[in-house]
């Protein structure tokens, strides 16, 4: 029986988990905050790496990465061990069940958010509540955040990630709750209508599907969805459809 060590992004808990119990092989997990993605290409894959060199990576016959490319947080990831990565941007293919899905949504409905379970229960801010726009006008408010990013990430992360919230009361119209049936449905849907009618968005529930998940953690890896990395080789970024490709070692 094969033996997997999943790591993944705590947005994808409930997913995660739901897979697991219905997967042949014997599962392990290690979820790690999801404020990672915040912190950059340089420190994301250290977090990752980091978590991947602790564990006794002879016990496993792969390490599983529950992440997309995520603004290249995976870049440059290895193992000892063949190491599984789906050929995803971010988060947002897990949730939908492939590439080709989330392509079609995006280009047809630019200007969204992106709500789940996952992300309402999940999702870092400062105080430990949820993400929350509605004031964000609130110079009182703003000035709040922005010092608390600074005192636990630095000046340079939160100026951009104040960019980021402020640009998307300017750039994005809508909102959709990505339903993967996992969670408080009613609620999370509650939840994020009321987001969407406190920015003046529009609102739209959309089928989401654990199928991709589910493939990776059963080992079902086909070339088309996903990545096999080698040991001795490392994730890198492929700039075609493809997403992601295997690259060499640099050894320092």
């Amino acid at each position: 029986m094969k033996r997997y060590l999943v790591i993944a992004c705590a947005v994808l808990y409930r997913e995660v988990c739901q897979c697991i119990a219905s997967t042949p092989a014997i599962v392990d997990v290690m979820f790690l905050r999801q404020g990672l993605h915040s912190e950059g290409q340089v420190k994301m894959p250290i977090e990752i790496q980091k978590a991947i060199d602790a564990v006794d990576q002879t016990k496993y016959d792969a390490i599983l990465l529950g992440y997309g490319l995520c603004n290249y947080g995976i870049k440059g990831l290895h193992a000892n061990v063949p190491l599984v990565a789906p050929r995803a941007h971010d988060c947002l293919t897990l949730l939908l069940g492939s590439k080709e899905t989330y392509l079609d949504y995006f280009k047809s409905n630019p200007g969204t958010f992106y709500f789940s379970s996952g992300w309402l229960e999940r999702t870092e801010q400062p105080g430990g509540g949820q993400l929350d726009f509605s004031n964000f006008n609130d110079e009182t408010i703003k000035e709040s955040i922005y010092n608390e990013y600074v005192e636990k990430y630095s000046e340079k992360t939160a100026k951009y990630m104040m960019e980021i919230m402020g640009g998307m009361l300017k750039n994005y119209s809508r909102v959709a709750f990505i339903n993967t049936g996992t969670g408080d449905i009613a609620a999370n849907i509650a939840a994020s209508k009321d987001y969407a009618e406190d920015n003046n968005w529009e609102f739209e529930e959309i089928q989401g599907s654990t199928g991709l998940l589910q493939r990776m953690l059963s080992g079902d890896w086909n070339d088309s969805d996903f990545l096999i990395v080698k040991p001795g080789s490392t994730i890198e970024p492929a700039y075609n459809d493809n997403i992601i490709k295997a690259g060499e070692m640099v050894l320092e």
